[in-house]
């Protein structure tokens, strides 16, 4: 279907626009961050539901695509964890913490950091059944110890339908539809035009929005402590970068003409590997964008090779956070309307 928005989808998206103010705003310049900056050590705050909604992909500069792009919608709506993953939730089901490039002074409100892909897979797996889901992944094929050698034969066949329950690894769009909240811009700091000219006013931006670059150079940094996007999630760019379920978009979706709709889409192509997206600390302000994901080098493929060689080393500065797909209760708790195909 080529229709971008139907009638009933823009409904539900203008009554999301209204509730959370300016989530359908395109600014034009840097934006001024306001808001009140969490104590460590303070409750974490909890899950946020992301509306449905429609988001175009592949027609701009991250993606290296000169197409007109394509349009990805996401249908039922997703619960996202606000925050990354901390050392204190990490060890709730993991013996051994992986974290090497924690700041001081490090906390367990600390991202946990070089994670293997396959010890995110079994914690999303764990967080489910604690929290009476139904797990997403079946790891019967995996074996080793979670956190240290656990390892799969078939990474492929790992693959999940977007209607499981439990909590899961997002893919690459639903990554970057909840990292955006509405935003159309490159970047949440970016105050000039989408073919990356140039980039004002950086400091005062990311100083209240993301541990990168000039603002995390002593390593990783609490989790939300900076200021949420305007869904409420925290820390989608900057301080670890986070792994996703899938890989790269296929490149003849990036130039399509015209623009194709693809619905609740998930593209396991997996040509470098699932990717770890949003940046980390390790980057310097270039890398400060939506757009911006590297190869998740410990499963890249050949895949046998990852079973040959033994455990691989993890990327440094990689974590990770769980969403699950909306049910009909996260819509009717929150006062919300519940869109027709929801999860019951």
């Amino acid at each position: 279907m080529n229709t971008l928005l139907r009638p009933e989808r823009a409904v539900v998206l203008a009554v999301w626009c209204v509730v959370f103010l300016a989530a359908c705003e395109d600014g034009a310049g840097p934006p001024s961050f306001e808001c009140e900056r969490r104590a460590v050590g303070s409750p974490l705050p909890g899950p946020v539901l992301v509306p449905p909604g429609t988001n175009i992909f592949g027609n701009y500069k991250p993606y290296g695509s000169s197409g007109t792009g394509f349009v990805a919608t996401f249908e039922r709506g997703l619960v996202v964890m606000a925050h990354e993953v901390t050392r204190g939730e990490w060890l709730e089901f993991v013996e051994t913490d992986p974290t090497r490039v924690c700041g001081a002074p490090c906390s367990a409100q600390f991202p946990v950091d070089s994670v293997r892909w396959t010890d995110a897979l079994w914690y999303a797996n764990q967080r489910s059944l604690a929290d009476g889901l139904v797990p997403c992944f079946d790891l019967s094929g995996c074996h080793g110890k979670p956190g240290t050698t656990l390892v799969c034969a078939d990474y492929p066949g790992l693959a999940v339908e977007l209607t499981c329950e439990g909590w899961r690894l997002p893919t690459v769009l639903e990554w970057e539809y909840m990292a955006r909240a509405g935003d159309k811009k490159p970047s949440p700091c970016y105050a000039t035009d989408p073919n990356y000219g140039g980039w004002t006013n950086w400091e005062p931006c990311l100083h209240q929005v993301a541990w990168v670059g000039a603002t995390g150079r002593q390593g990783t940094q609490a989790v939300a402590t900076l200021c949420p996007n305007r869904w409420g999630i925290y820390d989608a760019i900057g301080n670890v970068l986070e792994y996703s379920w899938d890989g790269d978009p296929p490149r003849e979706l990036l130039n399509t003409t015209p623009r194709t709709e693809f619905v609740d889409a998930v593209y396991p192509s997996f040509e470098r590997g699932p990717l770890a997206l949003g940046a980390s600390v390790l980057q310097n302000e270039d890398y400060a964008h939506y757009g911006y994901g590297e190869g998740a080098g410990p499963i890249a493929p050949p895949f046998d090779d990852v079973i040959t060689e033994g455990p691989v080393t993890p990327s440094p500065y990689v974590g990770f956070r769980l969403v699950r797909t909306a049910k009909a209760a996260d819509y009717t708790s929150r006062g919300l309307h519940v869109p027709a195909n929801v999860l019951p």
